[in-house]
């Protein structure tokens, strides 16, 4: 069984419940031939850290939302939630997925990690829409994946109920560039699928040198990269010329 409309593959979208920008981004970046499904990760605990923690219990449970659709790769549209797993329970639990599958499963922190890994970086500065403890969080995350964060900067929390990321509008990401600057970053990253970022990386490819990326662009392109047989050697041109803007820069409504 195949899709009529996915030729070149067909992505089944993890995203978080209340994610308002992981499925518009994504709608954007994947090129020609490729689509999607979506399923949403949800739970009803009450704070941040424990819904998170509920995501990745359950993605079994959310997986079998796609029923027997014929999805290629799976892509799962959280970042959080690997800063709680850490770097080994997080290798272990999509790989166990992946190969029970069949097709590759990967999320927004690995595609990250490969992402940062095939452009040669080892400083990163990070942009952070987080509170303060995810932020610690992801901090420690990279130091264990072998990163050194070299600054960090910290966007402002919109007011209202919910998640602080959701409520960011489209110029947050950008609030934080000027920071780093000066860095001497090998790469910056702008964190979180929640937060809008493409805009910014449209006008701001690179700051001080570095290539910017963020964790919806990095799952993006790796997920194609998998769909492609290159999980394992990504190839950094077809990143750099993401980060660029090729192939979606003038999709952009705004």
């Amino acid at each position: 069984m195949t899709s009529a409309y996915a030729p070149k593959g067909l992505v089944g979208l993890l995203t978080p419940q209340a994610n308002t920008t992981v499925e518009p981004e994504c709608a954007l970046l994947w090129p020609p031939g490729v689509a999607m499904l979506t399923a949403r990760m949800t739970s009803a605990r009450p704070t941040i850290e424990e819904r998170l923690v509920d995501y990745v219990e359950s993605l079994e449970q959310t997986l079998a939302q796609f029923g027997g659709a014929p999805l290629d790769a799976v892509a799962c549209g959280v970042t959080g939630a690997s800063y709680l797993m850490g770097p080994a329970a997080e290798d272990r639990r999509f790989g166990e997925l992946s190969e029970r599958l069949g097709i590759p499963v990967t999320n927004a922190a690995l595609a990250l990690v490969a992402a940062l890994r095939a452009l040669s970086a080892r400083r990163i500065g990070l942009v952070s829409p987080y509170p303060d403890g995810l932020t610690d969080a992801s901090v420690r995350y990279w130091q264990a994946r072998g990163f050194k964060v070299a600054a960090l900067t910290r966007v402002g929390e919109g007011a209202g109920p919910g998640h602080p990321v959701y409520r960011l509008g489209m110029e947050a990401a950008a609030e934080g560039l000027p920071a780093l600057a000066s860095s001497g970053a090998d790469a910056i990253v702008l964190l979180g699928t929640g937060m809008p970022t493409l805009p910014t990386i449209a006008r701001h490819p690179s700051v001080g040198g570095a290539p910017v990326l963020s964790s919806t662009l990095a799952l993006a392109w790796h997920t194609v990269e998998c769909l492609k047989g290159h999980a394992l050697s990504p190839r950094v041109e077809m990143l750099r010329a993401w980060i660029g803007g090729e192939g979606w820069r003038a999709r952009l409504p705004v």
